[in-house]
């Protein structure tokens, strides 16, 4: 978490490499902590690269955590839609959005419309 934060997430991937090598199985806070280092790196694309990549081959459950950090970060990147698509998506399966989720996406797209976008 302390490279993600330092915009050093490089480094959170290279510890994670070390957890394989080490026969450790990261967990769902690993893969959240280091989706949010993406996002905040504003390598968008990785993230959600990562995360689609976590769900395909199921190697991690999202959480709650993780799904957030997902929307938020989506949102704060202006990827609105996407996050809206994503809320559609997990409506379908056991995890079913909060009002923290939908009000997230709900901010994103009155900041769109404030901007005359």
């Amino acid at each position: 978490n302390c490279y993600c934060l330092l915009n050093r997430v490089e480094f959170g991937f290279a510890i994670l490499g070390s957890f394989f090598k080490c026969g450790y199985e990261p967990d769902v806070t690993t893969f959240s902590t280091l989706i949010n280092g993406l996002f905040l790196d504003d390598s968008v694309i990785e993230a959600e690269k990562l995360f689609k990549k976590l769900l395909t081959r199921k190697l991690c459950e999202p959480n709650e955590v993780m799904i957030l950090t997902v929307i938020n970060g989506l949102c704060r990147a202006g990827h609105t839609l996407t996050a809206y698509d994503l809320l559609g998506v997990f409506e379908k399966t056991s995890w079913k959005p909060d009002v923290l989720s939908y009000s997230t996406v709900i901010d994103s797209i009155q900041g769109l419309c404030n901007s005359g976008r």
